[in-house]
C-alpha cells in the first residue's frame, strides 16, 4: 500500500486541533478508559519493505497521513484530555470520533506546529479544490490589505511565518514567476487549505 497523504480538501473532511503520530497498532474506545467498548483496531507493520494492513474497515478513514518508511501516522484529534486521552477522528466519511490512548503527549501536534515542523522542511501545497478567491497574496495578514499576487498553479510552496490562520508564503508559479505574500492555510474555522508534504 502507497502513502498516504490528502490531494483534495474532502481528504480530510474533519481537521480537529491537530494530529497525533499513533503507533503500529492501537485500539479506539467508545469513551476515555480501556474499559469501554472498541469501536475499532488498526494494525499495521512494515514485512520486507512493503505495508500489509489489517484493518477491516479501512485505514483510509482513519489515517489521514501515512508515511511508513517516515514513520508517520497521522489521525486528525477533536479534543484531548489531561491524562493522555486524545479524541480522533476515525472515520473521516461520517465524522465519528473515539478515543486512544497516548502515553507520550510529545506525538500531539496542534495544526500550527504541524506546519512549523513538517511544512517548513519539506515545502507546502494547495488542495486541488481552493477556489481563486483564496489563492490570493497579500501585503499584511488581512484581507482588507492590498492584494500582491493571485496564485494560478504553484510549483511547491514555502512558508517563512504564521500568524494566526495566514503565512507569509512563497512560490514559483506559471511562467517560472516567483510570488511572495501573505495566504490563508486555513480558515477561520479551522478548515484547511494547503498541506505539509511527506
Amino acid at each position: 500500500m502507497a502513502d498516504i497523504v490528502p490531494v483534495y480538501t474532502t481528504s480530510i473532511a474533519h481537521y480537529g486541533i491537530g494530529v497525533l503520530n499513533m503507533p503500529d497498532s492501537f485500539s479506539i474506545y467508545e469513551e476515555p478508559y480501556e474499559t469501554s467498548r472498541i469501536l475499532k483496531t488498526v494494525n499495521y507493520e512494515l514485512v520486507q519493505n512493503s505495508n500489509i494492513i489489517v484493518d477491516s474497515m479501512g485505514i483510509e478513514d482513519t489515517l489521514i497521513v501515512y508515511a511508513p518508511m517516515k514513520k508517520i501516522a497521522l489521525v486528525a484529534v477533536d479534543s484531548n484530555t489531561e491524562n493522555g486521552w486524545f479524541e480522533i477522528f476515525y472515520d473521516q466519511k461520517s465524522g465519528a470520533t473515539g478515543w486512544v490512548r497516548q502515553n507520550d503527549l510529545s506525538n500531539f501536534k496542534p495544526w500550527k506546529d504541524v506546519f512549523n515542523s513538517w511544512g517548513k522542511a519539506n515545502g507546502i501545497y494547495m488542495f486541488r479544490d481552493v477556489t481563486d478567491e483564496k489563492k490570493r497574496m497579500y501585503s499584511s495578514d488581512d484581507t482588507a490589505s492590498q492584494i500582491l499576487e493571485q496564485v494560478i498553479k504553484p510549483n511547491g510552496m514555502n512558508f517563512t511565518v504564521i500568524r494566526g490562520n495566514w503565512m507569509l508564503a512563497r512560490t514559483v508559479d506559471v511562467g517560472k514567476t516567483n510570488k511572495i505574500g501573505w495566504m490563508r492555510w486555513r480558515e477561520d474555522d479551522g478548515t484547511l487549505l494547503m498541506f505539509p508534504r511527506f
